[in-house]
């Protein structure tokens, strides 16, 4: 009994990372959606003609992608040194700040407590993910 909890909880903990990498893609395919819809609402196919809205949603999901790529790297680099439990958590982490961030940044009436949410455990994140790698060859 004991050996087959420690089983499933081995294959929980493998599937942590993976598992946050989708919900990145479905993130990124969210907030490309919303865009797309506001050209479409907008009928601006190319550039932002200096649509409010428009400009907001490209730049959430930019910002989205500009915030994401390194400490997932970083992270990636994490999970193929077999720190699995670090890097699963620090991806988890790493998601719901973007996703605070971009409520918070989404909305027109923005309440800057998601976004500044978000920052900082994106900037926590970023910067914990490299001492953990480091933590690796030591």
């Amino acid at each position: 009994m004991a050996s087959a909890i420690f089983v499933c909880l081995e294959v929980v903990l493998e599937l942590l990372f993976p598992l946050s990498l989708l919900g990145f893609a479905i993130l990124h395919i969210w907030l490309a959606i919303n865009v797309i819809r506001v050209r479409r609402r907008e009928k601006i196919a190319v550039g932002d003609e200096g649509h409010d809205g428009l400009q907001r949603a490209m730049r959430v999901q930019a910002n989205f992608l500009e915030q994401s790529l390194l400490p997932l790297l970083i992270l990636l680099l994490l999970f193929q040194q077999d720190a699995v439990l670090a890097a699963g958590l620090l991806s988890w982490l790493l998601l719901v700040g973007r996703l605070l961030h971009a409520h918070g940044m989404s909305r027109q009436d923005e309440d800057f407590r998601f976004r500044v949410a978000g920052m900082m455990t994106s900037f926590a994140v970023t910067l914990l993910a490299p001492i953990f790698l480091l933590l690796q060859f030591v």
